[in-house]
């Protein structure tokens, strides 16, 4: 962990930028408004919940849903609830990561975002998960969701909350890890091994595709072992769907995967690491 952020907080602070360019252009794209005064719902946001706070330090009516409470403040509300979900491990993680690295990274985006997060905007929060989530109906002008679903045990009634929390008008962006690729058991020996960001900093210990093998280096969090396939049919029958893109990655490494791997999956479950969903909201 102190590996990562030390030598990975610029590489996060230009995804996060990069993001909320991508997340405003589509806003302006679809829902034909600007940040200034729209409504927006980051799902599942994470500790540091920076996209919500760039909204909102740019004019968003920002909220953000998360089953963790984010602690980018540093307060006992935040650090008890954080134990109680999380458990010690976890929590004393992400006391480490605020005190050494936090102030880095909030005060690199906000130059490289040109804005102010000191203090920090306003965001309303909710601790909750997103299919269990009762959100406004027909609120929001974009929700948006980044590497979270794959961590949903109730897609379908996910996918189907998202829907129904975006305005008619509005549109939604969600980005799945894909647990079947090399990297979908959030395996970051591999996510920095392929990074060119950070290629050399990590050796590569486990073996290809691990997870689906031996298993023998669990990750850390829950994964629902979905394919790409199970995402499509759920964004397919309960959103409109209007844009679908794939990332690959590990095609090199095909010939690394056991025979049995290949019985199970196909090429494109094994190499499809990311697929991302561009939607509108879908009526009775």
């Amino acid at each position: 962990m102190l590996s990562k952020h030390r030598h990975y907080t610029g590489h996060e602070i230009e995804v996060n930028r990069q993001r909320y360019e991508t997340l405003a252009g589509l806003l302006r794209q679809y829902a034909g408004r600007s940040v200034q005064g729209a409504r927006v719902l980051d799902v599942g946001c994470g500790q540091r919940a920076a996209l919500p706070l760039l909204f909102a330090a740019n004019g968003a009516e920002a909220s953000a849903i998360d089953v963790e409470m984010p602690t980018y403040r540093m307060n006992v509300r935040a650090w008890r609830s954080l134990l109680q979900t999380s458990g010690i491990h976890r929590t004393a993680k992400s006391l480490i990561r605020h005190a050494l690295f936090d102030r880095r990274f909030f005060g690199g985006l906000a130059q490289a975002c040109g804005v102010a997060l000191r203090p920090f905007p306003c965001i309303e929060l909710r601790v909750c998960d997103i299919a269990q989530a009762d959100l406004p109906d027909g609120w929001y002008d974009l929700v948006f969701s980044y590497d979270v679903l794959g961590h949903v045990v109730d897609v379908e009634s996910a996918v189907r909350n998202i829907n129904a929390a975006l305005k008619r008008d509005g549109v939604g962006y969600v980005v799945i890890h894909l647990f079947p690729s090399l990297t979908g058991a959030d395996c970051f020996e591999w996510v920095f091994a392929l990074d060119p960001a950070y290629h050399g900093r990590m050796p590569v210990v486990v073996p290809p595709w691990d997870h689906l093998r031996d298993n023998r280096y669990p990750g850390d969090s829950f994964m629902n072992r979905l394919r790409l396939r199970d995402y499509q049919n759920a964004f397919y029958r309960h959103t409109t769907v209007i844009a679908e893109v794939h990332q690959r990655e590990g095609e090199r490494l095909l010939p690394l995967a056991p025979r049995e791997l290949l019985a199970v999956y196909t090429e494109e479950d094994l190499t499809t690491a990311y697929v991302a969903f561009t939607i509108r909201r879908r009526m009775p």
